[in-house]
């Protein structure tokens, strides 16, 4: 924790934080996410398509960004149905429907990536001291986008149905 009386200025003393959790709490997004769930989308490309529609989305531990090398083994969605399809990911998209996946009691646990906590952390620690307009500068910026979903969990094949390619 940072000694307050040593920082002249908010933004002095938001440099000095080395962890803005210590003094933000930003809820619990697993149960937060289960109360509501939306719509979420994975891109895959069409080779691994007859065995997602066979087996589920499986968790994989995968060469990932250096933000989020250390997640582990998880599915990698998002909210945003455009993103899915900018082909960056692959060209087939496909729906995942949590909410049938919530009546069913299946619940994995999932998260935002630890970069898009961070950035939401700072903002909020930033916002509490009164510093407007603050962004956060990471390292590798795809990384904190808000609206990836990661699953920790298998998702059954369903639950996914194919959207677009």
């Amino acid at each position: 924790m940072v000694d307050d009386f040593e920082a002249k200025t908010a933004e002095d003393w938001l440099s000095r934080v080395n962890d803005p959790t210590d003094y933000v709490d930003l809820g619990d997004f697993n149960k937060d996410f289960w109360e509501r769930p939306g719509e979420l989308y994975h891109a895959t490309e069409e080779e691994h398509l007859d065995d997602i529609l066979r087996d589920g989305l499986v968790p994989k531990s995968e060469t990932r960004g250096l933000t989020n090398r250390g997640t582990g083994s998880a599915v990698f969605t998002t909210t945003n149905q455009d993103t899915a399809a900018s082909g960056s990911y692959g060209n087939v998209v496909l729906r995942i429907d949590t909410d049938a996946m919530k009546k069913a009691g299946h619940t994995p646990d999932v998260a935002l990536e630890e970069a898009a906590n961070m950035a939401e952390a700072w903002s909020a620690l930033a916002n509490l001291v009164g510093i407007e307009d603050y962004s956060y500068e990471d390292s590798d910026p795809g990384a904190a986008d808000p609206e990836t979903v990661v699953v920790f969990g298998r998702i059954p094949p369903k639950f996914i149905a194919v959207v677009g390619n």
